[in-house]
């Protein structure tokens, strides 16, 4: 199997087929009132960021390139999936809630593009139990098992992208309306990205150690319309409940300093501190769901 998960496009490709389930944690309901903080932007733009961030073209032109990975024979791995002790519990802990989901939202768009309706299945049925208020529609289309199997034409691409253009434009109209809800979608975004990091660190230094990095290019630098989202709620302080604020902004920053060293082709003994910063933060989220 060659280790270069996501080191192509599909770090780009997850950025935008997880920001429709994002807007929609998003307008969760419930949360509790954050304390203000200082904030250079508002709502407005930062939604405006996100909407720029992510367009129909380029989600489908990561559709395309995502059979690069196929040919490359990334397999399936459910074993490799964050620890899902204790979800039900974590319904008390919004935060905790709202980075899990975004683990396994990472997770589930993994098992849509590489492996069977039954792994999407399984992390579906995840996320329903983490968020109940997300709309069936989103998480379970009528066709959706169709839809998988044909990601490998043309036409099924554009399928895919199309839906999912039309519900973003749906969702952005009513995503950020509050601080509440940009909170939730921070911390979901950072959930994304941990695991992703992790995913990818994983998948290239297992190559790495069966002799197979050399025929693929290592190369962490796609993904970069997320970092950037992503870093801005941070700047915000909207990274989730604002007591991880700082913790996650400095975490944020070493692991994208480590993936973006020698031009985003990193060492394998960065990907290895990625591997361990990342293992903490899943542990630790999975925890508190205990």
């Amino acid at each position: 199997m060659a280790g270069a998960f996501l080191t192509h496009s599909l770090g780009r490709l997850f950025s935008r087929a997880v920001l429709a389930l994002a807007l929609a944690l998003a307008l969760v309901p419930g949360l509790a009132d954050p304390a203000s903080a200082a904030r250079t932007m508002t709502n407005d733009q930062i939604m405006a960021l996100v909407r720029e961030a992510f367009d129909k073209e380029s989600f489908e032109k990561g559709l395309e390139e995502v059979r690069w990975l196929k040919d490359a024979g990334f397999i399936y791995q459910p074993g490799l999936t964050v620890p899902r002790a204790g979800t039900c519990p974590i319904q008390d802990d919004w935060d905790s809630r709202a980075v899990l989901s975004g683990m396994v939202a990472a997770d589930r768009t993994a098992a849509f593009l590489f492996g069977t309706y039954a792994d999407v299945k399984r992390e579906t049925e995840t996320l329903r139990e983490l968020v109940p208020e997300l709309p069936a529609r989103l998480l379970a289309p009528k066709d959706q098992e169709a839809l998988q199997q044909k990601l490998d034409t043309k036409r099924g691409r554009a399928l895919l992208a199309e839906r999912t253009m039309t519900l973003w434009d749906e969702l952005l109209k009513r995503a950020g309306k509050s601080e509440k809800s940009l909170r939730f979608l921070g911390a979901y975004f950072y959930g994304d990205q941990i695991e992703r990091f992790y995913l990818a660190s994983v998948m290239i230094l297992a190559a790495a150690e069966t002799g197979e990095l050399d025929a693929w290019q290592v190369n962490m630098s796609r993904g970069g319309e997320m970092r950037d989202v992503l870093m801005a709620l941070s700047r915000e302080g909207l990274v989730g409940d604002a007591k991880h604020q700082k913790e996650r902004d400095a975490r944020l920053k070493e692991l994208f300093r480590l993936v973006s060293a020698n031009g985003y082709r990193p060492p394998l003994k960065n990907l290895q501190r990625v591997v361990k910063i990342c293992q903490d933060e899943r542990s630790r989220i999975a925890a508190a769901g205990r």
